[in-house]
């Protein structure tokens, strides 16, 4: 399994390493960038350099996992996986753990660019405020509740598992049931049955009203789309053709 991981590492690393370089660089070279801009009518605080820095780190993880999973269908690699001397277990485990090993990689990247701001960056700023700029929440609420900062973490990679599930057909059928859904709800269901409408919307919000529901995006969605991809890989019927 961890062979397999290490591959598909090695496999990336190029680009990888030219994303790490670029932003450490950004950070290491901020004193400089904020002298630049013009300062006179807003000046660039230590926290929203580091916001724009994880909004890019965020969406370029998203292209990665498009262009990481366009390779994967155009060379097979799939295929080439399953045919390997190894179990088939742990094949499955490693198509779960790879995309996590990414994940954490990305967020190793924001903790090493915040680090770096900290120390580097003309206007020292609480840490605390880094992260309360990102979360538009009081620093008060930040220092009280640590789930909250982890909530946005949960939502990401259940985001980035959500893509992942894309590769295979039955993630494919459930994403788009899902989009469906929300589709359905968001706009049709309002002209087929307001009263509906609302009973769901009632229903939704007593859900999402108590802190259980960060739980769920921290823990168990994750967890959820992990368990599925992890099945979806072990039902192939195709393993031998791609």
């Amino acid at each position: 399994m961890w062979r397999i991981i290490k591959a598909e590492f090695d496999y990336f690393k190029a680009p990888l390493f030219m994303v790490w370089g670029f932003f450490i660089l950004l950070c290491a070279v901020s004193p400089y960038i904020v002298n630049g801009v013009n300062l006179d009518r807003h000046p660039l605080r230590g926290s929203e350099f580091f916001a724009g820095l994880v909004l890019w780190t965020f969406l370029l993880h998203l292209v990665f996992v498009l262009v990481q999973m366009a390779y994967e269908f155009h060379e097979s690699r799939v295929r080439r996986v399953s045919q390997l001397p190894t179990s088939l277990h742990a094949a499955g485990m490693a198509r779960v753990f790879t995309p996590l090993m990414f994940f954490i990689m990305n967020i190793l990247l924001i903790l090493v660019c915040w680090e770096i701001l900290t120390l580097m960056y003309p206007k020292s700023m609480a840490s605390a405020e880094y992260f309360g700029k990102i979360l538009f929440i009081p620093l008060t609420d930040l220092e009280g509740n640590m789930l909250i900062v982890l909530t946005p973490i949960g939502i990401w990679l259940s985001i980035v598992l959500a893509l992942r599930l894309l590769s295979e057909w039955q993630g494919r059928v459930l994403v788009s049931v899902g989009i469906g859904c929300v589709f359905i709800y968001s706009i049709l269901l309002r002209f087929i049955s307001y009263k509906l409408y609302l009973i769901i919307k009632d229903i939704l919000y007593t859900i999402t009203r108590y802190p259980v529901d960060q739980y769920v995006f921290v823990i168990i969605l994750p967890l959820i789309l992990l368990v599925l991809l992890y099945v979806f890989f072990m039902t192939r019927r195709s393993y031998a053709s791609g």
